[in-house]
């Protein structure tokens, strides 16, 4: 997967880790003043111009400090000696001191580099520690120490982001929430300068903050958050959880389903495909649209991998249905017929059979299996007909010039989408008699939080087929024969309701088709479980606002195995799916300065809340958490019960904590939570279980 486009790379670096807790209520009584020194005191390094001395080297300084608390280095015209700004005054740098830095580099020559120097910060041989970054490379370095990376797809556009983390007398360099390499250092005299530099480089800063905190934030004393938990003051979702949520590539045992999502994109492992080439072992069949044989089995419609080949659909189709299991099964591989200098096409002979048989065969297909045309369209990787791919590997640069183009588009809807359409309603009329009853799946658009990824959906799906590779379809536009379309990563920015918002009211809303899918999310990017709170209660709090079942709306993570600093992320999704379960769903959530609570209720046979679910998500302002959460339910609702509570931290830079026994009580009809020290830029994750005994306990 590809890199930023040129004139768009980006690096956020963050010495050490992140930011403030903030909780969302109906009230935040804020702490005295006497208890300031309890939470993050955090210095803006950018609000105050004259406290920077620019260096004479090169002369004149290219430096400009911009409206908004920004600075700029022009550094991409001095490709040998750098452009250099130094922070005039000497700072604090207490034991597990948090320097945020996060830069836009607007253009990059062939050996630039960016970087922080750390003055008052030594290494093992007592030289002054820097932290440097090569964009062009792409690679991070501090001292002797280098570490060759790889940018992730899901970043076009968006910062590259570094935290540097201090602790035990080491600095450890972490990207994407995975270390890159580590480094012992000291500070003797308790002090930092920090400089900004540029070689060869257009930089702006937009971040330096000095957080003079420990890695975990100790909540504000006296300060209290409170919301109306009582499910009369609740959204009421139309689906429990883990029907709004999917993996990839898991298998279920046919006798424990799982429980903790009800989707999963891939089911049976990646590059489950048509057979790479013809079986005639087997018998001829002919084709509905061009008459010619068709050699196909469905024992050969399996995973093909260079470590092995994967169980068939005939296994794996009565396994979804068994387990009640949605099932996408992406075809990026998609036979497609023409040579280098002819035009594509699916062959829809083949299609026609493969996908026949399967829903002869499992006629309840219909409902658990989601055909979906391609994956991530839009770029070079999933859908190339103009073998560009083949082009960059033979004069290098950059992937994204061949992201989102028009002729791409043009062919997608053309070649593939209008050819598949025909095969799937030839299909469905041929099964079920009915041209409409196999669903339609988009294929999935890369990056929609960037608005020329949705635009290139917009273009797919208004486009009116000219019917060469989909005769009977010619003069209509595609959207009218879609049913679902499917998005990745709109969550990777903080507006991710908001694209989502766009996607449902262009194509939902208008009656063009029946719903949006995010079929990735989380991605390599991701940090691990605080990834996982952000984004999907961001996501499930957009769902309650409009009340949209799973079919309409549903999301998929991927790349939640990896092991990341912060945990993995597996675990949360699996964690709060179990925790909520089939119970029919209530929730709510409000903003409060640099972070958001959001409360889920699940309820009981008896209509009363059997699991209550809080999570606090953090931005990367600054702010002390509050030191208590009162959760205002009802005096009837609590009497009576008792109630088991535990507490699950998470960071982007440290590994999860498990707190079994936070304080807590019970009081007129109110849920009282003592709150854990929460670390910088992370998120709370409280699950309290209420059962019927008349005593309460920690669990």
């Amino acid at each position: 997967m590809p890199q930023s486009p040129p004139g768009h790379t980006a690096l956020v670096a963050m010495v050490a880790v992140a930011v403030a807790v903030q909780t969302d209520a109906d009230a935040v009584d804020p702490p005295p003043p006497s208890a300031a020194a309890s939470s993050a005191q955090v210095v803006n390094l950018l609000e105050s111009p004259q406290n920077w001395a620019q260096s004479q080297h090169p002369p004149p300084p290219r430096v400009h400090f911009e409206p908004g608390g920004t600075i700029r280095l022009e550094g991409a015209q001095t490709p040998e000696t750098p452009v250099r700004i130094r922070y005039a005054r000497e700072l604090p740098f207490l034991a597990g001191s948090i320097l945020t830095f996060a830069v836009t580099i607007s253009k990059a020559g062939p050996n630039s580099e960016i970087g922080l120097q750390l003055d008052g910060i030594r290494d093992a041989e007592n030289r002054t520690v820097a932290v440097r970054f090569f964009p062009r490379i792409p690679a991070v370095q501090v001292g002797n120490r280098r570490r060759v990376f790889a940018y992730v797809a899901e970043d076009a556009g968006l910062d590259r982001q570094f935290d540097v983390a201090f602790d035990n007398n080491a600095l450890t360099v972490i990207w994407s929430g995975e270390k890159l390499l580590d480094l012992p250092v000291r500070c003797p005299s308790g002090h930092i300068r920090p400089s900004l530099f540029a070689r060869g480089a257009n930089v702006r800063v937009n971040r330096l903050g000095l957080a003079l905190t420990s890695g975990a934030v100790a909540p504000g004393a006296g300060s209290v958050c409170r919301i109306d938990a009582g499910l009369r003051t609740m959204r009421r979702l139309p689906d429990p959880w883990p029907f709004y949520f999917g993996v990839h590539y898991s298998r279920a045992a046919p006798d424990h389903p799982p429980a903790a999502w009800k989707t999963v994109r891939g089911y049976g492992g990646p590059h489950v495909a048509l057979p790479p080439k013809e079986n005639r072992s087997v018998p001829a069949r002919p084709g509905p649209f061009t008459g010619r044989n068709v050699y196909f089995s469905l024992a050969d419609f399996r995973r093909y991998s260079r470590w092995g080949n994967g169980p068939s659909m005939s296994v794996l189709v009565p396994e979804l249905i068994h387990c009640r299991l949605t099932g996408i099964c992406p075809l990026p591989a998609v036979r497609l017929s023409g040579t280098a200098r002819a035009p594509q096409s699916l062959d829809k002979d083949v299609l026609y059979w493969a996908l026949r048989d399967v829903h002869e065969k499992f006629p309840p297909a219909r409902r658990w299996l989601r055909w979906q045309w391609g994956n991530e369209v839009n770029g070079i990787g999933g859908f190339d007909p103009f073998h560009w791919k083949a082009r960059l590997a033979r004069t290098g640069g950059s992937p994204w010039p061949y992201f989102n183009r028009k002729e791409t588009a043009d062919a997608y809807a053309e070649q593939v989408l209008a050819p598949a359409i025909e095969v799937v309603r030839r299909v469905a009329q041929d099964v079920y008699g009915e041209p409409t009853a196999v669903p339609v799946v988009a294929g999935s658009v890369a990056n929609s939080y960037n608005p020329a990824s949705r635009a290139w959906l917009r273009r797919v799906l208004f486009h009116r087929i000219r019917g060469d590779a989909a005769p009977s379809l010619a003069g209509e536009p595609i959207w009218k024969y879609v049913d679902v379309i499917t998005v990745h990563y709109p969550f990777a920015r903080d507006a991710g309701a908001d694209v989502m918002q766009e996607l449902w009211r262009e194509y939902v809303d208008s009656g063009k088709v029946r719903a949006v899918w995010i079929t990735e999310e989380h991605g390599r990017r991701g940090r691990g479980p605080v990834t996982v709170v952000r984004r999907g209660m961001a996501f499930i709090d957009w769902v309650a606002r409009h009340a949209l079942s799973a079919q309409q709306v549903r999301l998929c993570w991927w790349g939640i195995d990896r092991e990341k600093v912060g945990g993995r992320a597996r675990d949360a999704v699996q964690r709060i799916g179990e925790f909520l379960g089939d119970r029919p769903l209530f929730e709510r959530s409000r903003d409060v300065p640099g972070g958001r609570l959001y409360v889920l209720a699940a309820t009981a046979g008896d209509g009363r809340v059997q699991r209550l679910l809080a999570a606090l998500t953090h931005t990367k302002k600054a702010g002390a958490p509050p030191q208590r959460l009162d959760l205002a339910m009802s005096a009837e609702e609590l009497a009576g019960r008792a109630v088991s509570v535990t507490q699950f931290v998470y960071s982007e830079t440290h590994p999860p904590r498990k707190n079994a026994g936070p304080q807590f009580r019970l009081e007129n009809g109110v849920l009282h939570l003592e709150l854990a020290p929460s670390p910088l830029q992370g998120a709370v994750l409280i699950l309290a279980e209420f059962g019927a005994a008349s005593a309460s306990s920690n669990r």
